[in-house]
Parts: C-alpha cells; structure tokens; sequence
C-alpha cells in the first residue's frame, strides 16, 4: 500500500458522505419538478452504473441493457398493480433478469464466440422484449405502460435515493473493489494475460 492510497480511501468516502447529505438535502430547496427531475436521474443513474460494470469495467457489449433493467421495472408495476408487495415483484423481476443473463452470457461470452455475438444478442434481445411489452397487453398494459400509485414525491424520492445509496455502496464495497472487479478489469484489458493467470474469461 502506498502512502497515497489512505488519502484516496478517505477522499473517495467523503466524497460518497457529501453526495449522500446532499441529496438528503434536495428536498429541502428543490421545487417539486426539479426535485422529480432527479428522481428520474437517480433511477437512470444506477442504470448507467449497471452498464459502466458490464462494458465500462468488465468490456461486455452490452446493447440490450435495458432489457434486463425492464424486468424488475415491470416486476414492481405488475406486483404493486396486482395488490402484491412491489419488493416481492422487483426480487421476482430480477430474478428473471439474471436467468435471461445467463442463457444470453453463456451463449454470447462462450470460447466459440465471436467478439461481436454478445452485441447481437443483446440488441436482439432488447428488440424482442419491445414487442413483449408492446403485445402482451394482457401483463404490460401494452404502450400505455402500467401506472403505478405513488406515495407522493418526497417519499418516492427518498426511497429511490436509499436504494441507489444501497446498491451503488454495496457493489462497489463487496463486488468491484474485491477480487471480481479487479478480474473485471483484467479481463477487459488484456485476456490473453488474465486466461494465463488463470481467470475463466
């Protein structure tokens, strides 16, 4: 550990802290557009993070992201829509999302596979869960979408920040500073040299 580290350590915490007491703070001097403004920003936010992990750090083509964000989206409407817990749909909801992740991993990221199949896949894929939501009227309401009841912005904004809070903190503590996202990394910038180290590309 260099004598540098540390001073980062600490700099990337406060850093996380002020971000977290801002937005604690919103609601107390944004107006209400503004404030559901960055309500949407936050929800959009994870979804790039989710994003930055699959291609920024790990080099995975992924076009099709939104689909896999989709699906706990409509887990929690279709749940919350049905009178069910919206949590028990959003867990249900990814959990599909991880089933389709990896039929579409294991067939795009496999030894015979081309560099550009995750692409492909992914953007079929994305393609495909369009016309789903758009025809399966009878679950996604087609394109009017599912409304959802709100419990009012102040709230719904608050728990959108705990949860982006949550996730963001808890993946980058347990998953992108531990041994999988250095193995990320490695992969994405040399899998020749990470194949020899050992690592399953």
């Amino acid at each position: 550990m260099t004598s540098a580290e540390p001073r980062l350590r600490l700099g990337r915490a406060f850093g996380f802290a002020a971000a977290v007491a801002l937005l604690g703070l919103a609601p107390f001097v944004l107006p209400p557009y503004p404030l559901a403004l960055l309500t949407l920003a936050l929800v959009y936010g994870l979804f790039a993070f989710g994003l930055d992990i699959a291609w920024g750090r790990a080099g995975i083509v992924s076009i099709g992201h939104a689909a896999f964000f989709g699906l706990g989206a409509y887990g929690w409407a279709i749940a919350s829509r049905d009178g069910l817990p919206g949590v028990i749909g959003a867990v249900g909801g990814i959990l599909v999302a991880v089933g389709v992740a990896v039929v579409i991993g294991l067939a795009g990221l496999g030894r015979r596979a081309l560099p550009s199949t995750m692409a492909i896949l992914t953007l079929a894929l994305t393609l495909l869960f369009e016309q789903l939501a758009r025809t399966w009227s009878d679950v996604t309401n087609g394109s009017n979408g599912i409304v959802v009841k709100s419990r009012g912005l102040i709230p719904d904004y608050y728990v959108t920040v705990g949860v982006v809070v949550l996730v963001v903190a808890v993946v980058w503590l347990f998953v992108l500073r531990g041994r999988l996202g250095r193995r990320f990394l490695a992969v994405n910038l040399n899998p020749d040299r990470a194949a020899h180290l050992g690592i399953d590309v």
